[in-house]
């Protein structure tokens, strides 16, 4: 007693149905859904899917009796695949693109749609890439036995997810066989460049440019953020380089790995050129104490002073 007959309702057959018959009904409505008639429609991509996993059991004898047995085999067919097929099977069924992220859209997490052409077996010629009739080349599929249609997927990426990491979504790849299971889809994620930030290793770096008040006096100095800015005390005479260092204010905990840090290096900025009223003043503040490095009477630095 069969357990399931789904399949056979999928592809509209009875249960007695001859193979013949289920290749025609196959045949039929892989026609009327497949993704290049109905461009942009989720429904009739679902369909197809369903109609292909039907017909890889059913279009095989040894499958579809273990298949009105009450289970579904998942073994291959034990036909021996045409040359073409040996083909299909050379190349990469996995897709590999790139997904570009902003590092704000990073720390957050969500989803993004991506659209690529996909290969799949074309179903006029069952991926053999000829008529099994006169054995002449497919006009369908130009004898490659694959066509390629646009599809589109929905890639969820977690917060904090890294530069160059790589998210997998299982079964979204080429269909290379109607024996073999899809590829996957293979999404590499790319930072985009931030005006200010740049992430490594799940810490986020800027540079702070600070003038000649900010070194003399310190005082508070506003620093961006991944979501906004924050407002940094800076101790008078802070030296060049000097970083300082904002706990838990990079990217989120992911993968194991700890939150990351705002680190903010402290860099020094010179006037490049002064005009005349200008170098007059600091030959004046050069004369004051403590503007002047410290020399002894020969004009050398002594030991141990800074």
């Amino acid at each position: 007693m069969l357990k399931n007959p789904s399949f056979y309702v999928t592809l509209g057959v009875s249960l007695s149905a001859s193979q013949s018959e289920i290749r025609a009904a196959y045949r039929k409505l892989a026609k009327r859904f497949h993704p290049d008639a109905n461009a942009g429609d989720p429904r009739s991509e679902a369909r197809f899917k369903k109609i292909g996993e039907a017909y890889e059991v059913l279009g095989d004898s040894g499958k579809r009796r273990d298949y009105d047995r009450g289970y579904a085999s998942r073994s291959r067919s034990g036909r021996s695949p045409s040359r073409k097929q040996h083909a299909e099977r050379a190349f990469d069924s996995n897709v590999k693109i790139r997904l570009y992220l902003t590092i704000a859209a990073a720390c957050k997490g969500g989803y993004r749609k991506v659209r690529f052409n996909r290969r799949t077996v074309c179903v006029v010629c069952e991926g053999l890439g000829e008529m099994q009739v006169d054995g002449t080349g497919c006009k369908t599929c130009q004898g490659s036995g694959s066509v390629s249609y646009e599809h589109t997927v929905r890639v969820n990426y977690p917060a904090g997810v890294c530069e160059n990491e790589k998210l997998i979504i299982a079964g979204e790849g080429h269909i290379m066989s109607s024996n073999s299971r899809p590829g996957d889809l293979m999404v590499t994620v790319v930072y985009k460049p931030h005006q200010y930030l740049e992430a490594r290793d799940g810490d986020l770096h800027y540079n702070c440019f600070i003038g000649l008040d900010h070194y003399i006096q310190g005082g508070r100095l506003k620093v961006p953020t991944v979501d906004g800015k924050t407002v940094l005390y800076l101790e008078p005479r802070i030296s060049d380089g000097e970083t300082i260092r904002l706990s838990k204010r990079g990217l989120p905990a992911h993968g194991g790995k700890p939150a990351g840090d705002l680190i903010i290096t402290i860099r020094h900025c010179l006037p490049k050129k002064l005009s005349r009223k200008e170098m007059e003043r600091i030959k004046e503040l050069m004369r004051l104490p403590g503007f002047s490095p410290p020399v002894d009477a020969k004009g050398f630095f002594p030991r141990g002073v800074d």
